[in-house]
């Protein structure tokens, strides 16, 4: 491949992001929106876990659905993470000022290191759904 493909294939990934993204744009919150959800969304590691999902093979339809509905889970509480820090400020964040804020809250850095062991492998449906319900429950406890 040449190098404008390879960078091209390199962020596909990323593209999946976008709609997020878009909208919470057009709904006219403050600063860059894409470099706040971009450092919540790695920086807490749950893009992470939302591409092992997306990557892993379930060995059955339920495990598939259950992984699917912790997916939209996931988004839905990193978006409401990203309205909550950018509502919360006047100007655009950085990359590093948004890695900062998540740093003040302990239990968002508890559950970040908790994911970078379970990512080491393959990740069961039940670890994806409690590490689901503590990332929305501490996202709705920051954001109130």
């Amino acid at each position: 491949l040449n190098p404008r493909t390879a960078r091209r294939i390199a962020c596909l990934p990323a593209v999946v992001q976008s709609v997020p993204i878009a909208a919470m744009a057009k709904e006219g919150l403050p600063g860059d929106i894409a470099t706040a959800y971009f450092a919540v969304g790695y920086g807490s590691r749950v893009i992470a876990l939302v591409e092992a999902i997306s990557r892993q093979v379930y060995r059955n339809h339920w495990d598939w659905v259950a992984a699917t509905a912790i997916q939209r889970s996931l988004f839905a509480s990193l978006r409401r993470l990203v309205q909550h820090l950018a509502q919360d400020t006047t100007r655009a964040l950085s990359h590093a000022q948004v890695q900062d804020r998540l740093d003040e809250h302990e239990g968002l850095s508890d559950l970040r290191r908790d994911l970078e062991g379970i990512l080491a492998g393959s990740v069961p449906v039940s670890a994806m759904y409690v590490i689901s319900e503590r990332f929305k429950s501490r996202v709705r406890a920051l954001a109130e």
